[in-house]
């Protein structure tokens, strides 16, 4: 099976989850599904939907962030210490990744003042929880989310 073409990572991967291209849990799956049908009724629940701002946050990750290179144990503690970012690897997000820092900064609601008529745009996420085995990149996801 093809990965369904989309606009954005983001729906992309919420798309291939519901239509079980994508193996994903049940919750995985009921958050895929919320992503579309916001963007269906994102209007009627004051939301905006911003794929550049979700795109943005995605590209900062392999520009900004790398991944120091696995050393042995064996290796001398001070070789360790000289590890630069610099000498490491760009940490690229694998797509359900991009899926959460895509809908952590892509999400906006939309706040209209009865008394003014004008808009306040803020971001619609302010907290997120991340649950995760042993080396699916809990740590560098959570370092560059605080940096963005």
């Amino acid at each position: 099976m093809t990965p369904t073409p989309a606009l954005d990572p983001v729906t992309r991967y919420a798309t291939d989850v519901v239509a079980r291209i994508v193996v994903a849990c049940y919750l995985v799956r009921l958050a895929c599904q919320r992503h579309l049908n916001d963007l269906e009724q994102a209007t009627a629940k004051g939301l905006l939907w911003k794929p550049e701002d979700a795109q943005e946050a995605i590209d900062f990750f392999p520009a900004v962030l790398c991944l120091p290179e696995e050393t042995d144990v064996d290796e001398d503690v001070e070789a360790a210490e000289d590890v630069s970012p610099e000498g490491g690897t760009p940490f690229v997000l694998t797509p359900f990744q991009q899926f959460i820092v895509g809908s952590l900064f892509g999400w906006f609601s939309v706040r209209v003042s009865k008394k003014t008529g004008a808009r306040r745009v803020q971001q619609r996420f302010r907290i997120a929880f991340l649950l995760g085995g042993k080396g699916c990149g809990k740590t560098p996801l959570g370092a560059g989310i605080v940096t963005t």
